[in-house]
């Protein structure tokens, strides 16, 4: 675990403690402490998503490299085919929402089955009114979700990587008609 004011991902650790949170952290049981520890431990090695502790000691769930932040609770809507809509409060840059707004996730997974699980998984993190332990559950489906995108990307380019280099040899293997 980590207290700085620095948020680079290249540290590689997924929870990041605000240092004004040191004092907050200061009055907090034994229990309480292990249980942000054990946090820690379970983001550890996330490469989308970190968990900040604020000052407040409000955990807020952030995608690195994107405006896109949320805390206050994580609760799952539904179900979507291979989706799963989550409402929770914005915290990321102002624009279209301001913070506090009442917000919609949208996580994605490789299939209905794996949104269904990552509902459950939610869903039971939220019936501990553990604020932290909710925030990390969605970081990890968000993680799950940000990760399957990033190789539905991949994959996409790598195709059209290969049809591009299909059309230059047709172009380059029959002669130009004007």
């Amino acid at each position: 675990m980590q207290v700085n004011d620095n948020y680079s991902p290249n540290f590689g650790m997924a929870l990041k403690i605000k240092s004004g949170a040191k004092e907050g952290l200061a009055k907090k049981s034994l229990g309480y402490l292990q249980g942000v520890r054990k946090a820690g431990e379970e983001l550890q090695g996330h490469q989308h998503v970190d968990v900040e502790l604020n000052e407040a000691l409000q955990p807020i769930v952030k995608r690195r490299g994107c405006a896109n932040a949320y805390f206050d609770y994580f609760k799952p809507v539904k179900v979507n085919g291979t989706g799963l809509e989550v409402d929770t409060r914005w915290a990321g840059r102002p624009g279209n929402q301001s913070y506090g707004d009442k917000y919609k996730a949208y996580l994605e997974f490789s299939s209905q089955k794996e949104a269904e699980e990552a509902y459950k998984k939610l869903n039971k993190a939220n019936e501990k009114w553990d604020s932290l332990e909710s925030a990390v559950e969605f970081a990890k489906q968000q993680e799950k979700s940000s990760a399957y995108k990033a190789q539905v990307a991949a994959q996409k380019a790598e195709l059209q990587a290969k049809v591009n280099a299909e059309v230059d040899k047709l172009i380059s293997d029959f002669p130009n008609v004007e």
